[in-house]
């Protein structure tokens, strides 16, 4: 996690960006939390999408949904990557967009990461816990989630929601996982109106 938000800083720093709006979606969300806590002065508001402080409250998914975490070596790249992120959209969305789903699973597969890689990301997923710690953040936060949520699901945003003392929490009906992509137009209403609002 260290070397996530030191690429975070890293990054504001080679831009000149002294403070950003920091929004982190899922795995992204662990790396946005670590930040506000580790350079609350770098950070103006706060999104949290689809993601959970992990600790012992967290929620975890259906057992078949953390099976596809899992790396099936026996499996071709393709199907292995496609496992993972079918139960990450709701089915209905899988039926209507079919191609924007294969489109996701393509560029994952065009951007494919070593085992290694891999395992250390699920173990540092795996193992997060800021439940007793973001309860000091205090910027202004945006818990975003949605109620069709199977790989986080929709209680971990709950829980999260509660802890932060300048959160407001809002769910995307109908929204899975990938709400940033499902539910793209609500999704960037809802953080628009949040960043903008003074």
């Amino acid at each position: 996690m260290k070397t996530f938000v030191e690429d975070v800083i890293d990054l504001l720093d080679y831009l000149k960006i002294e403070k950003a709006h920091i929004m982190g979606a899922s795995f992204g969300g662990f790396v946005a939390q670590e930040f506000a806590l580790q350079f609350p002065e770098r950070v103006n508001k706060l999104i949290l999408a689809c993601t959970t402080a992990g600790g012992e409250n967290h929620v975890a998914p259906d057992i078949e949904i953390l099976r596809s975490f899992t790396r099936a070596l026996n499996l071709p790249l393709g199907k292995r990557i496609r496992n993972f992120f079918c139960p990450a959209f709701t089915e209905k969305f899988h039926v209507e967009h079919a191609e924007e789903v294969e489109k996701v699973c393509r560029l994952r597969e065009e951007n494919e990461v070593t085992d290694a890689t891999y395992s250390a990301q699920l173990h540092t997923a795996f193992n997060f816990d800021l439940e007793n710690k973001v309860g000091t953040i205090k910027h202004e936060t945006l818990v975003l989630t949605g109620d069709k949520d199977n790989l986080v699901p929709m209680q971990n945003s709950i829980n999260l929601a509660n802890k932060l003392p300048n959160a407001v929490l809002k769910i995307i009906k109908n929204g899975s996982h990938m709400i940033f992509v499902e539910n793209a137009d609500e999704f960037n209403k809802i953080i628009n109106d949040f960043v903008l609002c003074h």
